[in-house]
């Protein structure tokens, strides 16, 4: 039996870790005791958070879908803003160099490249910026900070089947 606040075992009527009394019904034949149903792994979801976090796929996986589709979508419009606006940016230059004889000697050409590499920059630091935000949910659930999931079940170790 685990603790629905915090996913501790529990060894007896209180929990060892938070304190929340686990043995109190809370209404309709419920209880504030629950059973590991789902049975998640907290070191299947950190290394989902290791290799695909950018793109959410830990926070599906521990069910909280608006916090994935959050880091899908953010994810994805960095890579949107680097891929196809840069390259646009430096198209743009490239045809007005050709248009004016050659050369970035004027203005809007060098206009256009700085635009090109600032989509690059931006692009690289808000995909930065999620694969921080995925590192740093990797570390919570290697450490332990993390014990359940969106549906309130406890995370648990991989089991060993032998």
């Amino acid at each position: 039996m685990f603790c629905a606040k915090c996913g501790t075992e529990l060894n007896g009527e209180f929990c060892s870790k938070c304190g929340q009394n686990c043995n109190q019904s809370v209404g309709q034949g419920q209880s504030k005791v629950q059973e590991n149903v789902e049975g998640k792994s907290w070191s299947t979801a950190g290394i989902l958070g290791l290799l695909l976090g950018f793109f959410g796929v830990h926070s599906f996986y521990l069910g909280r879908t608006k916090k994935g589709i959050m880091q899908a979508v953010i994810a994805v419009l960095a890579i949107i803003v680097a891929a196809a606006f840069g390259p646009m940016f430096f198209n743009l230059a490239q045809n007005h160099r050709m248009e004016y004889g050659g050369g970035f000697h004027n203005a809007r050409s060098l206009a256009l490249l700085d635009a090109e590499l600032a989509m690059y920059i931006l692009g690289g630091i808000i995909l930065f910026g999620v694969m921080i935000w995925s590192l740093v949910d990797s570390i919570r659930l290697f450490t332990g900070s993390v014990t359940i999931d969106a549906k309130g079940n406890p995370l648990v170790p991989i089991r060993n089947n032998r």
